[in-house]
């Protein structure tokens, strides 16, 4: 083999191994994140006439996960996934004279 070939054939393996490693995405294209969160419910049910104590008393935790499947290197396909739970409480005497309470649970997609 001449000198002109050996640096051709080097020259193309050089090349070859930078391709190669530049598909590494390709090997782990699954992902997930998984979140806990807060729900804050802000309605005519609870403490209307206290702003900061109605969202404390309408807080309610929220718990989910997102998979996600890449498709090429910066294009993915993910859903998301979560279960929330909200709810509010009437303190006596604070709104209209009422006692009402809800929770109310949902499935977010």
């Amino acid at each position: 083999m001449n000198r002109s070939t050996r640096i051709l054939l080097a020259a193309l393996l050089i090349l070859a191994s930078v391709d190669v490693s530049a598909q590494r995405w390709r090997l782990m294209r699954y992902e997930a994140d998984i979140y806990l969160a807060g729900v804050a419910f802000h309605g005519d049910i609870g403490l209307a006439n206290k702003p900061l104590a109605n969202m404390i008393n309408g807080f309610r935790p929220s718990v989910g996960i997102t998979p996600r499947y890449f498709l090429r290197r910066n294009m993915a396909i993910s859903l998301d996934l979560g279960y929330i739970i909200y709810g509010g409480k009437d303190e006596e005497g604070s709104s209209h004279a009422r006692v009402y309470s809800f929770n109310s649970h949902a499935f977010q997609h």
